[in-house]
């Protein structure tokens, strides 16, 4: 077999790639000096040692992944300083006990415990798992009482949160196990909903709902868990609610086609929906689910709503609305209709809110400052207090500067860019700029995209930017739509505006930005290099979604439509040719440095399309001298589960890669130990 880009990279019509199935020996057997002279061009650069001194420093502070409370109980997801993977915890009053050994595992590090969630009656721990990174997760479940494993586990998930229909039956979403040696690649569809039994078999579970062609299904049980609710998405938006008789098991569709439609929770004899599809920044209504009469219960306001953090506890409604700078939590008073703010750290985003369990009237509020530490606050619905429960992280070594400014973008909208520096970093022309983005799915990025190694970068005196670009939803719902299909470019012309207004403002001269974006914002990253290779030092796409013309035929890639487009429509191809990476690159130019980042068993984007055909027709095109890389994770995912190893590994390679695009030294802004020397 030939790789030769000739015949390696797909015809944008037809054809097969020899790279798609990225296990095949052969690929393989491509795939790894390539990897190696990436990661050995990395070892050579001379900010290496810092930053891999600073990130490994950063990164091994103790890291709380999920909080659970129950009574007296606290059960927490916790990675220890220095450990590999997180464990699990229960915390008395007595102290702190671990639970679940995640180094008991596996040897290596691989297995990675996501989730935890408890039953009604707080009895059962329930744990998911991944094996290197994969979506694929397997569900144990753990008797409190007795500490024994019970003895079934749940496979074919990719969603693991249950929905409790009693304190021993939970309905799950189930997907049908691909071919064999296809789990990685395989389009994934015919989903149904299934009820469980404790201490049963699965293959004993009762199917209540299923779909042929519908990706995602989400069940939520209320009532005491006599009521189960699905919300069945269009792509991956929910737009679909369907409620089941508790009586007789028949489902009724409460609301057809409108997305997205999220469930909040069941309040007398009406369900509650947090939706945007009249209201851009997001609503709550109640919907009859004996007539079907819809109401308003918090109208829209000026901020964007955040649907998956809204709660209802009790009687009080509570709402998440991010901004550009902070998030605010309210609550609503159903009967009355009061609303009353609850107060929060100023500058602090709210990451999640959890209730604790049925008839409790405290929750969790999970909340990042930017750049500093997290934190998860207890707020009692009942009193209106607020305490703090955990804190974690650390601060940064230096001063901070935060400014919140507007790039213009070519149809002349305006754009959110935040900027961190210290305060001596100037718009003196030598910034050392790193700009980061995402820009889909209405994922507010300018809210949720900050990360502890991102400090490194700042701390080493460069300026770090997160762009709130067309596609995300930083300013509601039509700031995500107006970037969808078929205007994905939109965004592309939203972060080309946020990277030149650094040299239009003085902080740097041309090519003096290198832009890192992940899965959607690896593709946004990628098509602005493509568009506008003029104006980037650098470029790090990770995990990205490379081809645009073949993206809906891995895994859940289908599901994507909706927001990237249809290739049957014309005016969708269209759009999707111009922004798709890999069949805009041509030969003979000269493009910035370009760094990929993508991993062997990333099954939601996964790598043989993607990242190394892009690698393989960007080496060939390039006719300029900046290098071509290409990093492989192994045994790694799209993001979720990489050992501590991994992520120190990986941050390194990105923040090495920007300086060394950039010309950059870091200057240190604290002592260096005799230990971090040796």
């Amino acid at each position: 077999m030939s790789l030769d880009p000739a015949t390696a990279t797909v015809d944008e019509l037809t054809g097969v790639d020899v790279f798609d199935d990225h296990t095949r020996p052969e690929v393989v057997a491509w795939m790894e000096p390539v990897d190696a002279a990436a990661r050995r061009w990395l070892s050579e650069q001379p900010s290496e040692p810092w930053f891999r001194r600073e990130l490994t420093s950063l990164l091994s502070e103790d890291a709380v992944l999920a909080v659970l409370a129950f009574g007296e109980h606290r059960y927490e997801l916790r990675r220890p300083s220095g450990e590999a993977q997180a464990s699990v915890f229960v915390v008395t009053g007595a102290g702190s006990e671990r639970l679940i050994d995640a180094s008991l595992l596996s040897p290596d590090g691989s297995v990675a415990i996501t989730s935890i969630q408890l039953n009604p009656s707080g009895t059962v721990l329930v744990w998911s798992t991944i094996v290197g990174g994969a979506d694929w997760a397997t569900v144990h479940f753990l008797d409190l009482t007795t500490r024994e494993a019970l003895p079934e586990v749940l496979t074919g998930l990719k969603a693991t949160t249950l929905a409790w229909t009693g304190t021993g039956t939970c309905a799950y979403l189930q997907f049908p196990a691909p071919p064999a040696g296809q789990e990685l690649l395989a389009p994934n569809g015919g989903t149904s909903i299934r009820l469980h039994t404790l201490t049963t078999p699965q293959d004993e579970d009762q199917v209540l709902l299923s779909r042929d062609t519908a990706t995602w299904m989400f069940p939520r049980a209320f009532d005491g868990g006599r009521r189960l609710v699905v919300e069945e998405a269009v792509g991956i938006a929910p737009a679909r609610i369907h409620v089941r008789d508790p009586d007789s098991g028949a489902w009724s569709t409460v609301i057809d086609g409108e997305g997205p439609t999220t469930v909040v929770g069941l309040h007398g004899d009406e369900l509650l929906v947090a939706t945007s599809v009249e209201a851009p920044d997001g609503a709550v209504e109640a919907v009859c689910l004996a007539t079907g009469v819809r109401r308003t219960v918090v109208p829209e306001a000026s901020t964007p709503l955040e649907a998956n953090d809204t709660r209802l506890v009790g009687s009080r409604l509570f709402t998440v609305r991010h901004g550009l700078e902070e998030s605010a939590l309210e609550s609503h008073d159903l009967p009355g209709g009061t609303t009353t703010r609850v107060e929060m750290p100023t500058g602090a985003f709210i990451t999640s809110v959890e209730e604790t369990i049925p008839g409790d009237h405290r929750m969790l509020v999970h909340i990042q400052l930017p750049l500093g530490p997290q934190a998860v606050l207890v707020h009692d619905a009942e009193s209106g207090t607020t305490t703090e429960l955990l804190r974690w992280g650390s601060e940064t070594t230096v001063p901070v500067v935060t400014e919140l400014v507007w790039a213009t973008s070519a149809d002349g909208t305006r754009v959110p860019l935040r900027i961190f520096r210290q305060a001596s970093t100037t718009a003196d022309g030598s910034a050392a700029v790193l700009l980061l983005t995402y820009g889909g799915y209405g994922q507010h990025f300018l809210a949720s995209g900050y990360q502890p190694w991102q400090r490194a970068w700042v701390e080493a005196g460069g300026v770090l930017a997160l762009a709130g670009i067309r596609g995300g939803g930083e300013l509601g719902s039509h700031w995500h739509l107006s970037a969808t299909t078929p205007h994905k470019q939109r965004g592309v012309d939203d972060l080309v505006a946020c990277a030149s207004w650094f040299s239009e403002h003085g902080w740097c001269g041309p090519r003096g930005v290198v832009t890192n974006g992940m899965s959607n914002g690896g593709l946004m990253v990628a098509a602005a290099m493509t568009q506008r290779p003029d104006l980037f030092a650098g470029v790090v796409p990770e995990v990205a979604v490379l081809d645009l013309l073949r993206f809906h035929l891995f895994t859940a890639g289908h599901g994507w439509v909706q927001e990237f487009g249809d290739l049957e429509i014309p005016e969708q191809r269209a759009d999707l040719e111009q922004c798709s990476p890999l069949h805009s690159l041509r030969d003979g130019e000269a493009y910035p440095a370009t760094l990929l980042l993508t991993a062997d068993r990333d099954d939601r984007v996964p790598p043989g399309p993607h990242s190394y055909a892009f690698f393989e027709r960007l080496r060939h095109a390039q006719g300029g001298d900046d290098p071509v890389l290409l990093r492989v994770s192994r045994d790694a995912g799209h993001f979720t589960g990489r050992s501590l190893s991994e992520q120190i590994d990986e941050r390194t390679a990105v923040l090495t890669f920007a300086a060394s695009s950039l010309g950059f030294q870091p200057t240190p802004t604290r002592p260096t130990s005799p230990e971090e020397s040796a």
